[in-house]
């Protein structure tokens, strides 16, 4: 059985490998590194927002913000993040990938299930 240390060191291992902008990125686009919606992770004395959060044209998403605020980013940004990018059995893939094609809706009630699964 893994050590609490080595639990943490892979969590931390998975966290830096996603997809990420940094504070001078999210000003660049426009954007306020403080924003309460946004999953914001500290990591190794970084702090970094996932990539996944924004459109194409670097624009926070709509559905990201709304469903981070419903999973409560600000209190759990490492379990926000993990609920987007883990596969989820019932959908088949991770949330995050099927932003803009699984209708908002249907990630907005797979969020709300999750938070009653707890």
């Amino acid at each position: 059985m893994p050590t609490a240390a080595e639990v943490e060191e892979g969590v931390l291992r998975w966290l830096r490998s996603v997809p990420a902008l940094d504070a001078d990125e999210m000003r660049g686009h426009g954007h306020d590194p403080e924003d309460p919606d946004l999953i914001r992770l500290d990591i190794d004395g970084r702090t970094r927002w996932p990539a996944f959060q924004f459109a194409d044209d670097g624009a926070p998403l709509q559905i990201v913000r709304t469903i981070n605020r419903m999973l409560d980013v600000a209190d759990d940004p490492v379990g926000v993040t993990d609920w987007w990018l883990q596969r989820n059995s019932r959908i088949g893939d991770a949330p995050a990938h099927l932003i803009g094609t699984l209708p908002d809706e249907h990630l907005i009630a797979l969020a709300r299930t999750g938070l009653s699964d707890t």
